[in-house]
């Protein structure tokens, strides 16, 4: 009968126990989104588990939705992630990395001024987040083109492309944030139900779905990538296509 401690293969990984590290945010990467020493400390001191997922990471200076979260989308983050994977590994640990773009749930003044985007100019109502200057409201992000899509998905591709450069496990997860998501207890891998990107119906098509489906063929023969329907985020889907549409 097996156990917690039992190994288990996990496709082309093989893990010495049954626990895995759910991503939690850390928010301890500073102004510059580099992972620290204290990134490093956290995640080698979790080496044992046998799998790491990490916090969601930027894949754009211009994708923060919180102070101090971790970027993948240059020479400098990849160097501070190096950091971290090298410290995991050498106590025999194995780490994913979590790659995202927040959409509407980002603000201006966490991405130097830039606007949040979405599939509609709707903003996530009754909440607020954290900025440089307090708690603000969400605001109401602009509509994203269609001809915008290659663009976002090439940040995917990068971002994928620069957190094996890191030396992460070539296995990667990608995130799109419900809205006032909690974090559900489960890998969070390309759910197809992503609320940011919605469009006025609350419905997967138009540019969402070219969207999705551009983002994952770009990365999954690549990089092995794989998703999967989460129910939690769906339950959230569904209880804000019919407070906000």
């Amino acid at each position: 009968m097996p156990t917690l401690f039992t190994p288990l293969q996990a496709g082309a990984i093989r893990l010495p126990n049954r626990i895995v590290m759910a991503p939690l945010t850390r928010v301890r990467a500073g102004s510059t989104h580099i992972p620290n020493s204290m990134m490093v400390d956290y995640y080698s001191q979790r080496a044992s588990s046998g799998l790491i997922m990490t916090e969601c990471t930027m894949v754009d200076a211009h994708a923060c939705a919180f102070m101090g979260e971790g970027g993948i989308y240059s020479p400098a983050h990849v160097a501070g992630w190096q950091r971290v994977t090298d410290a995991v590994h050498a106590k025999g640990g194995r780490i994913f990395m979590q790659i995202w773009h927040p959409g509407r749930a980002a603000h201006s003044l966490l991405n130097n001024g830039e606007q949040p985007v979405s599939s509609s100019p709707t903003a996530i109502r009754d909440s607020v987040t954290s900025t440089p200057e307090g708690a603000k409201p969400y605001e109401v992000p602009r509509a994203l083109g269609t001809e915008e899509v290659p663009r976002y998905v090439e940040m995917f591709r990068l971002a994928a492309q620069n957190a094996q450069r890191a030396g992460f496990e070539p296995y990667l997860a990608t995130n799109r944030r419900f809205p006032k998501e909690q974090h559900p207890p489960q890998w969070r891998t390309l759910p197809v139900y992503e609320a940011g990107f919605w469009d006025s119906e609350g419905v997967a098509e138009s540019s969402l779905v070219k969207w999705f489906q551009q983002r994952y063929r770009a990365l999954r023969f690549r990089y092995g990538l794989t998703y999967h329907f989460s129910l939690f985020g769906l339950l959230w889907a569904v209880r804000h296509r019919f407070s906000e549409f």
